[in-house]
């Protein structure tokens, strides 16, 4: 109230040009209901200075001030999740170039936000994969797919090459009109090269088998035979 009233002060001091503009929270004595009001003003003065008219409205701005703070609540939680979380992500705009990126992409890319921000996505990933990416995100951009997985190789700074498997989805806004994508990015490069490691191994012992002058039985722990 305090505040109010030394707003309406204000306005009227003929020094100033007359105008007051305020947010403020009541709280109904008996309900207890909690209201945020925006209240406007503006003093009109005679050639002498003295004030001759007021006019002010309040308006009750309180759904528009939950709103507001529900959508910063939800934005500090997409901006925590997205900066801790353990897969890389970034936002990508329309024409492809990098808006945001976490720590986890920096650290399968090997470049530093600011060498990220604002490159063209499509050029980290390798040559022999860069026009397929471009069909797939095309595809997705104009709604034919809702989704698209990629397994690719991404280059690195230091010029090494990591198997990627990347999965992008649109961002769209209120009017559910794309404008960008969401890309999260999974350094599978230590799997493959694990499963690639476990065939090469499977595929020594069934050579060996194959020359061996007696027959050979394997079984599993359960006693299958394999």
């Amino acid at each position: 109230r305090a505040v109010a009233e030394a707003d309406v002060q204000q306005a009227l001091d003929p020094m100033g040009d007359g105008r007051y503009a305020r947010t403020f929270r009541v709280v109904g004595i008996e309900t207890g209901i909690e209201r945020w009001l925006a209240s406007t003003g503006q003093a009109f003065f005679d050639p002498t200075g003295q004030a001759v008219r007021f006019i002010g409205t309040i308006q009750d701005v309180s759904r528009s001030i939950k709103a507001e703070a529900a959508l910063r609540a939800s934005e500090e939680r997409f901006h925590s999740a997205f900066a801790d979380a353990a897969v890389g992500m970034a936002v990508v705009n329309p024409a492809g170039m990098l808006t945001q990126v976490n720590h986890a992409f920096r650290a399968v890319t090997g470049f530093t936000t600011e060498e990220l921000i604002g490159r063209d996505i499509n050029l980290l990933v390798h040559p022999d994969h860069r026009a397929e990416h471009a069909r797939q995100v095309r595809r997705l951009m104009e709604g034919e797919l809702s989704t698209v997985v990629l397994r690719e190789r991404y280059q690195r700074k230091d010029g090494a090459n990591a198997w990627v498997q990347e999965s992008v989805t649109l961002l769209r806004d209120a009017a559910s009109q794309p404008v960008g994508r969401i890309t999260l990015l999974e350094d599978i490069t230590a799997r493959l090269q694990a499963e690639g490691a476990l065939e090469a191994e499977r595929n020594r012992v069934q050579q060996i088998m194959e020359v061996l002058p007696v027959g050979v039985i394997v079984a599993n722990a359960d006693g299958e035979f394999t």
